[in-house]
């Protein structure tokens, strides 16, 4: 059967059986935000230069190998999104729990408003529990003005990152990575941004693209 998925971003593996391969089209309304998608991060009326405020629209793709925290094996994983001003904490949003996976797929978007001359943004991913503290399973920091970003546009294809995940200290023990897209929205106007090797962030590129039809064993 097959199932709308429209403006979602999915890895493609050209391994994949074909039975379980996704059709991949791009989608035209990606490319603006919706009047009803609620936008977080820095202020509408912030008091900055209109053409230095950008909307940049995050995927939470999916997670990688990551540690088992649980005496089970599995975990129950989310991911924190934040926007970091100064060090600051300026909005935060979470993803939805999956529940019992090493390797978890959220395919969820955010929204925000940024400002990429020093702005930040740090995610967090969590084994959610329900009794004790939830457990730390690794970090990404990515400061948008040593990141090259995308803009998006139509007949552009655009590239997921995989970000490993770091730990928060020497104590921390983590593993695996952070799948996201991450792409200005084009009615924001473009940048320019500098080159990913001066950001420290280690990552990887793997081709992705919006999928409409994604066909699911039966």
């Amino acid at each position: 059967a097959s199932k709308l998925r429209s403006g979602l971003c999915s890895v493609y593996d050209q391994y994949l059986p074909e039975n379980r391969r996704v059709v991949l089209k791009w989608s035209t309304n990606l490319y603006m935000a919706s009047s009803s998608q609620i936008i977080y991060g820095l202020p509408p009326d912030l008091d900055v230069p209109q053409n230095a405020v950008k909307l940049l629209r995050i995927k939470v793709i999916e997670a990688a190998n990551l540690a088992k925290k649980d005496i089970f094996g599995a975990s129950d994983p989310y991911v924190k999104v934040s926007l970091l001003q100064n060090n600051v904490l300026v909005d935060t949003k979470q993803t939805s729990v999956v529940r019992k996976s090493l390797n978890p797929k959220w395919y969820e978007e955010f929204i925000f408003r940024v400002n990429p001359t020093d702005n930040v943004i740090h995610l967090e991913v969590f084994d959610s529990n329900r009794v004790t503290r939830d457990d730390f399973l690794g970090l990404v920091e990515i400061p948008l003005n040593h990141v090259s970003i995308a803009t998006e546009r139509i007949g552009r294809d655009i590239i997921c990152k995989n970000f490993v995940l770091r730990p928060r200290s020497t104590r921390s023990r983590v593993k695996g990575h952070l799948t996201l897209y991450l792409g200005y929205i084009s009615s924001e106007g473009s940048i320019d941004v500098a080159d990913d090797t001066a950001s420290g962030v280690t990552l990887q590129e793997v081709r992705c693209c919006f999928i409409m039809d994604e066909y699911d064993k039966m």
